[in-house]
Protein backbone atom coordinates (compact mmCIF):
# COMPACT_ATOMS: atom_id res chain seq x y z
CA UNK A 1 0.00 0.00 0.00
CA UNK A 2 2.81 2.33 0.82
CA UNK A 3 4.40 1.34 -2.44
CA UNK A 4 1.23 2.31 -4.38
CA UNK A 5 1.05 5.63 -2.53
CA UNK A 6 4.68 6.35 -3.37
CA UNK A 7 4.07 5.58 -7.03
CA UNK A 8 1.03 7.92 -7.07
CA UNK A 9 3.02 10.71 -5.44
CA UNK A 10 5.86 10.16 -7.90
CA UNK A 11 3.44 10.26 -10.85
CA UNK A 12 1.82 13.46 -9.52
CA UNK A 13 5.22 15.09 -9.05
CA UNK A 14 6.22 14.07 -12.55
CA UNK A 15 2.99 15.55 -14.01
CA UNK A 16 3.52 18.79 -12.02
CA UNK A 17 7.11 19.07 -13.29
CA UNK A 18 5.97 18.39 -16.82
CA UNK A 19 3.23 21.03 -16.62
CA UNK A 20 5.64 23.57 -15.14
CA UNK A 21 8.17 22.90 -17.89
CA UNK A 22 5.50 23.29 -20.58
CA UNK A 23 4.27 26.54 -19.03
CA UNK A 24 7.83 27.96 -18.90
CA UNK A 25 8.36 26.99 -22.53
CA UNK A 26 5.09 28.69 -23.52
CA UNK A 27 6.14 31.86 -21.65
CA UNK A 28 9.50 31.75 -23.37
CA UNK A 29 7.85 31.39 -26.78
CA UNK A 30 5.41 34.22 -26.12
CA UNK A 31 8.25 36.44 -24.86
CA UNK A 32 10.24 35.60 -27.96
CA UNK A 33 7.24 36.38 -30.17
CA UNK A 34 6.70 39.66 -28.31
CA UNK A 35 10.35 40.67 -28.81
CA UNK A 36 10.09 39.87 -32.52
CA UNK A 37 6.87 41.90 -32.74
CA UNK A 38 8.52 44.85 -30.93
CA UNK A 39 11.47 44.71 -33.35
CA UNK A 40 9.06 44.75 -36.30
CA UNK A 41 7.11 47.69 -34.81
CA UNK A 42 10.26 49.71 -34.15
CA UNK A 43 11.49 49.05 -37.71
CA UNK A 44 8.16 50.27 -39.08
CA UNK A 45 8.26 53.38 -36.86
CA UNK A 46 11.83 54.04 -37.96
CA UNK A 47 10.89 53.84 -41.65
CA UNK A 48 7.94 56.17 -41.07
CA UNK A 49 10.24 58.64 -39.30
CA UNK A 50 12.73 58.42 -42.19
CA UNK A 51 9.98 59.17 -44.67
CA UNK A 52 8.58 62.11 -42.69
CA UNK A 53 11.99 63.58 -41.83
CA UNK A 54 12.40 64.42 -45.53
CA UNK A 55 9.32 66.67 -45.38
CA UNK A 56 9.02 70.31 -44.37
CA UNK A 57 5.81 72.12 -43.53
CA UNK A 58 5.41 75.77 -44.56
CA UNK A 59 2.68 78.41 -44.33
CA UNK A 60 2.15 80.36 -47.55
CA UNK A 61 -0.11 83.41 -47.40
CA UNK A 62 -0.56 86.97 -48.59
CA UNK A 63 -0.92 87.67 -52.32
CA UNK A 64 -1.36 84.01 -53.39
CA UNK A 65 -4.43 82.31 -54.85
CA UNK A 66 -4.72 79.50 -52.26
CA UNK A 67 -3.15 80.49 -48.94
CA UNK A 68 -2.54 77.61 -46.56
CA UNK A 69 -0.18 75.09 -44.99
CA UNK A 70 1.77 72.96 -47.46
CA UNK A 71 4.09 69.96 -47.15
CA UNK A 72 7.21 70.01 -49.32
CA UNK A 73 10.38 67.96 -49.46
CA UNK A 74 13.56 69.02 -47.76
CA UNK A 75 15.60 71.02 -50.30
CA UNK A 76 12.58 72.41 -52.16
CA UNK A 77 12.52 76.11 -53.00
CA UNK A 78 10.16 78.98 -52.16
CA UNK A 79 8.86 79.15 -55.74
CA UNK A 80 7.64 75.55 -55.39
CA UNK A 81 5.72 76.46 -52.23
CA UNK A 82 4.18 79.44 -54.04
CA UNK A 83 3.19 77.16 -56.96
CA UNK A 84 1.50 74.78 -54.50
CA UNK A 85 -0.46 77.78 -53.19
CA UNK A 86 -1.85 78.39 -56.67
CA UNK A 87 0.74 80.96 -57.66
CA UNK A 88 0.83 84.70 -57.03
CA UNK A 89 -2.13 87.01 -57.56
CA UNK A 90 -1.91 89.83 -60.11
CA UNK A 91 -1.18 92.43 -57.42
CA UNK A 92 1.70 90.42 -55.87
CA UNK A 93 5.16 91.99 -55.69
CA UNK A 94 7.73 89.40 -56.79
CA UNK A 95 10.69 91.50 -55.57
CA UNK A 96 9.48 91.16 -51.98
CA UNK A 97 11.03 87.70 -51.46
CA UNK A 98 13.71 85.37 -52.75
CA UNK A 99 11.93 82.70 -54.80
CA UNK A 100 15.14 80.65 -55.05
CA UNK A 101 15.53 80.35 -51.26
CA UNK A 102 15.45 76.82 -49.82
CA UNK A 103 12.38 76.25 -47.63
CA UNK A 104 12.75 75.28 -43.99
CA UNK A 105 10.35 73.54 -41.63
CA UNK A 106 7.76 75.89 -40.05
CA UNK A 107 8.69 78.70 -42.46
CA UNK A 108 6.23 81.58 -42.85
CA UNK A 109 6.19 82.65 -46.50
CA UNK A 110 4.33 85.94 -46.92
CA UNK A 111 3.83 87.44 -50.39
CA UNK A 112 3.45 91.24 -50.26
CA UNK A 113 1.17 93.17 -52.57
CA UNK A 114 2.68 95.93 -54.73
CA UNK A 115 0.97 98.49 -52.48
CA UNK A 116 2.43 96.98 -49.29
CA UNK A 117 5.88 96.82 -50.86
CA UNK A 118 5.67 100.44 -51.97
CA UNK A 119 4.50 101.63 -48.56
CA UNK A 120 7.26 99.76 -46.76
CA UNK A 121 10.25 100.48 -49.00
CA UNK A 122 9.37 103.77 -50.65
CA UNK A 123 8.54 105.36 -47.29
CA UNK A 124 11.95 104.21 -45.99
CA UNK A 125 13.63 105.77 -49.04
CA UNK A 126 11.75 109.02 -48.43
CA UNK A 127 12.78 109.00 -44.77
CA UNK A 128 16.42 108.49 -45.74
CA UNK A 129 16.19 111.27 -48.32
CA UNK A 130 14.55 113.56 -45.77
CA UNK A 131 17.26 112.75 -43.22
CA UNK A 132 20.04 113.41 -45.71
CA UNK A 133 18.42 116.74 -46.59
CA UNK A 134 18.40 117.80 -42.93
CA UNK A 135 22.00 116.69 -42.24
CA UNK A 136 24.59 119.44 -42.43
CA UNK A 137 27.33 118.67 -44.95
CA UNK A 138 30.49 119.90 -43.24
CA UNK A 139 32.29 119.97 -46.61
CA UNK A 140 29.87 122.40 -48.25
CA UNK A 141 27.88 124.14 -45.48
CA UNK A 142 28.14 127.90 -45.06
CA UNK A 143 28.42 129.79 -41.76
CA UNK A 144 24.66 129.88 -41.20
CA UNK A 145 24.22 126.10 -41.73
CA UNK A 146 27.19 125.27 -39.51
CA UNK A 147 25.88 127.55 -36.77
CA UNK A 148 22.58 125.59 -36.76
CA UNK A 149 24.52 122.75 -35.10
CA UNK A 150 24.50 122.56 -31.30
CA UNK A 151 27.70 124.00 -29.83
CA UNK A 152 28.89 125.60 -33.08
CA UNK A 153 28.94 129.37 -32.85
CA UNK A 154 30.23 131.98 -35.27
CA UNK A 155 33.90 131.46 -34.32
CA UNK A 156 33.77 127.65 -34.67
CA UNK A 157 31.85 127.89 -37.97
CA UNK A 158 34.56 130.22 -39.31
CA UNK A 159 37.24 127.80 -38.06
CA UNK A 160 35.58 124.87 -39.90
CA UNK A 161 35.47 126.84 -43.16
CA UNK A 162 39.09 127.99 -42.70
CA UNK A 163 40.21 124.38 -42.05
CA UNK A 164 38.47 123.22 -45.25
CA UNK A 165 40.16 125.94 -47.30
CA UNK A 166 43.61 125.13 -45.92
CA UNK A 167 43.47 121.31 -45.76
CA UNK A 168 40.84 120.30 -48.29
CA UNK A 169 37.55 118.49 -47.68
CA UNK A 170 36.93 116.31 -44.65
CA UNK A 171 37.28 112.60 -45.48
CA UNK A 172 35.30 111.42 -42.43
CA UNK A 173 32.88 113.05 -40.02
CA UNK A 174 35.34 112.52 -37.20
CA UNK A 175 37.91 114.71 -38.98
CA UNK A 176 35.96 117.73 -37.74
CA UNK A 177 37.72 117.18 -34.38
CA UNK A 178 40.93 118.35 -36.10
CA UNK A 179 39.43 121.84 -36.20
CA UNK A 180 40.66 124.01 -33.33
CA UNK A 181 38.02 124.34 -30.62
CA UNK A 182 36.06 121.19 -31.56
CA UNK A 183 36.71 118.32 -29.16
CA UNK A 184 35.06 115.02 -28.25
CA UNK A 185 32.14 116.63 -26.41
CA UNK A 186 31.16 118.86 -29.34
CA UNK A 187 31.61 116.00 -31.80
CA UNK A 188 29.37 113.73 -29.70
CA UNK A 189 26.63 116.41 -29.82
CA UNK A 190 26.78 116.86 -33.61
CA UNK A 191 27.95 113.52 -35.05
CA UNK A 192 24.40 112.36 -35.91
CA UNK A 193 23.56 115.72 -37.50
CA UNK A 194 26.47 116.03 -39.89
CA UNK A 195 27.60 114.33 -43.08
CA UNK A 196 30.52 114.60 -45.51
CA UNK A 197 28.56 113.59 -48.62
Amino acid sequence: MIKKLMIKIFIMLFICCLLTACKDKKDYVSLSDETTQNDTDSKQESSVKDETSDNVVVYVHGAVKKPGVYVLHSGDRVYQAVDMAGGMTSDAEKRALNLAETVSDEQDIYIMTKKEYGEKYESNDKEKQSMSETLVNINTADNKMLMSLQGIGEAKAAAIIAYREENGLFTSKEDIKKVSGIGDATYTNIKDLITIE
